[in-house]
């Protein structure tokens, strides 16, 4: 199983930032053993995770349900929770909470615990607030923040309507494991049943930017926690995001950046 788990330093934190602030958070993917929690009592925080691949299984009022790639399980405030989440999956999570938060999940329509899918990517937003608790840079309680109200949002848009693009959702999971980094635009064309122009011009209106774009930024992004958070060397971590060669992996690491890893690593600012 490979996971994280992050907390922030209370005493970092100032009074504005009390409004709403992640209390924890992290990732799960998990290749050979489940990961399952009872809380018969609740907590005394508000509680989500996402399934951006795999599926999971949970007990909401009293019912079984599933949810699968693309839902986010909403629990309340000391409402009870139990889930299991099935192998292979990839799943994140955050616990949060504030003065303001009740209030703000009111106004996006988080009326109660709940499932909700979304078209949305996610992964970004727990991969930001992930790697500012972790690095612990200057305003990372607000940044950490910015992003949970961010998430929160973005996962509201799903709330009551019918959400379409799954194959997008799929191909963006994909691009989320490093397993299947050695994909190709023609591969994932493929899958959409696309040529691929066709599916570089519907990802885009979709995302924002190219799927090269969006998977280099992933790439990066898990680069940059490993050069920060591990003792990994610059070959191992270019092994581990299954890049032919170091070089290759350095060469696109400073043309994305400016730095190289051993720059960056030393100076992240």
């Amino acid at each position: 199983m490979n996971s994280r788990t992050v907390h922030p330093n209370m005493e970092d934190q100032t009074e504005l930032e009390r409004d709403i602030y992640v209390v924890s958070s992290g990732y799960y993917n998990l290749k050979t053993t489940p990961v399952s929690c009872s809380r018969p009592n609740g907590r005394s925080d508000f509680f989500l995770y996402y399934v951006l691949k795999g599926q999971s299984r949970y007990v909401m009022n009293g019912q079984n349900y599933t949810a699968d790639s693309g839902d986010v399980v909403f629990y309340n405030y000391n409402d009870i929770q139990y889930y299991v989440h099935d192998v292979p999956s990839q799943v994140y999570w955050v616990h949060f909470n504030g003065s303001i938060a009740a209030k703000l999940l009111s106004d996006l329509q988080f009326n109660s615990s709940m499932k909700i899918h979304t078209a949305a990517n996610l992964s970004m937003y727990f991969e930001n607030i992930l790697n500012e608790i972790s690095v612990k840079r200057k305003h990372y309680f607000k940044m950490a923040s910015g992003n949970l109200v961010a998430l929160l949002t973005a996962i509201s848009r799903g709330i009551g309507s019918v959400q379409t693009n799954t194959d997008l959702d799929y191909i963006i999971s994909l691009m989320n494991d490093t397993e299947n980094s050695s994909m190709s635009l023609s591969d994932y064309s493929a899958i959409c049943h696309l040529s691929k122009w066709q599916f570089i011009r519907k990802f885009k209106d979709y995302t924002g930017t190219t799927p090269v774009q969006f998977k280099n930024n992933i790439i990066l992004n898990s680069a940059k926690w490993y050069l920060l958070n591990t003792n990994c060397t610059v070959k191992e971590i270019s092994d581990i995001l299954n890049f032919e060669n170091v070089y290759y992996f350095s060469n696109m690491f400073k043309k994305n950046t400016g730095q190289s890893p051993t720059q960056y690593r030393k100076n992240p600012d």
